[in-house]
């Protein structure tokens, strides 16, 4: 769920071992991550929301195995 209330879902959580969580979703073909930015942003906010604050936002692209991290 995002922050204004919207049913949105993301492909994967990793808790990672030093305590941050990592929000990955996955793309396929090669649409700019300018596309995403707003939705991956919801995401962060919301986490950041319910008190997780180490949160950060990845797209992984399958084809090419480019991953780019989203700011908040």
């Amino acid at each position: 769920m995002t922050t204004d209330g919207q049913l949105k879902r993301f492909d994967r959580v990793v808790w990672t071992s030093d305590g941050e969580i990592h929000l990955i979703d996955y793309k396929s073909g090669d649409q700019p991550a300018k596309r995403y930015r707003k939705q991956m942003r919801d995401y962060l906010a919301f986490f950041k929301s319910i008190g997780y604050l180490g949160v950060r936002a990845f797209l992984y692209y399958l084809d090419t195995g480019k991953i780019i991290e989203i700011e908040a």
